[in-house]
């Protein structure tokens, strides 16, 4: 009673040796322990102690309080286990994400009360303490890991963990930090969807263009069957060949996953033969060798060398 109320030194003066009176003193964790007689030196020997040891005591208290106090106002949940893998320690963050009050956690496994699984096959991952205690390095979970709450419903979360170490060496256990990776999953999942929608909404832009450049090359074509003039028909062919050539650009986009580059081997190919059917080149007469880079080139670029050739 008077440690808890006043919390100073204690030091026993009794004349009272027996096994069963130094157990019962043993017990309330005095801080010396004097048998009568004393000299006045031995008293003042065993006080200076007890105050040392006492001042040492408390700032030892004072310490751990301090790091069970920053522990607990982690915004990340913590859990420490010893080398067995039992948990010695939860802080409110890992008790609220996981659903297990630290009282009930205490010294049970840390697989019973830290349960995860891979998203994708929600297959059991590899337990995070034997992984550590066998590398004795700093490890990170796969991508997708979920936890099972006690309640059995799932979290997406994102940890590590590394090994705890006395005297910089010896392995005494493991400390988890982990924490709720719902927000970030979802911003994930929102921005592959708008990327998604942006390159759909991309890939409709050039079948469109390709379309109605179609149709003005359609157009063209009418016209140029309708016209007797000798020159004009050859102006309206170049006009046709170089709107089919922009026309292909959109098609190669519109058919590539790659909306803002062209495989520029493969479109030149393509180019050369429809200019040989639009100039109604003899292949007989005329062969054609292509010595082409496999290559892709931006369409700012693509557009006017395809022009040029």
């Amino acid at each position: 009673e008077l440690r808890k109320l006043h919390q100073f030194p204690i030091i026993y003066l009794t004349a009272h040796a027996d096994d069963e009176t130094i157990s019962r003193a043993k017990v309330t964790q005095p801080n010396g322990y004097i048998i009568k007689p004393f000299d006045e030196r031995e008293l003042h020997s065993a006080i200076e102690i007890a105050l040392y040891k006492h001042q040492m005591d408390r700032q030892l208290m004072e310490s751990q309080e301090w790091l069970l106090t920053t522990l607990k106002s982690i915004g990340d949940g913590v859990i420490a286990t010893d080398l067995n893998g039992c948990i010695k320690f939860m802080n409110p963050v890992a008790e609220s994400l996981t659903g297990w009050p630290q009282e009930n956690a205490l010294g049970r496994p840390l697989d019973e009360v830290f349960q995860i699984i891979n998203e994708n096959t929600l297959q059991p991952v590899e337990s995070p303490v034997s992984k550590v205690l066998k590398t004795g390095q700093i490890i990170g979970l796969a991508n997708h890991t979920l936890l099972i709450r006690q309640d059995g419903t799932r979290i997406p979360i994102k940890d590590s963990g590394a090994p705890i170490l006395l005297n910089g060496q010896e392995k005494a256990g493991v400390v988890l930090v982990f924490q709720d990776n719902t927000q970030s999953r979802e911003s994930e999942r929102k921005t592959a969807a708008a990327l998604a929608e942006k390159a759909a909404l991309v890939t409709e832009v050039h079948h469109r263009v390709k379309n109605n450049m179609q149709v003005i090359l359609s157009l063209l074509q009418l016209q140029s069957d309708r016209i007797a003039e000798s020159s004009t028909p050859d102006i309206i062919t170049d006009i046709h060949s170089r709107i089919n050539t922009m026309a292909m650009i959109h098609d190669h986009l519109y058919q590539s996953e790659d909306l803002a580059n062209i495989r520029i081997s493969d479109y030149v190919k393509d180019l050369i033969s429809i200019q040989y059917r639009t100039y109604g080149v003899d292949s007989n007469r005329i062969s054609l060798q292509m010595e082409i880079a496999d290559i892709q080139l931006p369409i700012a670029v693509a557009t006017p060398l395809a022009l040029v050739i």
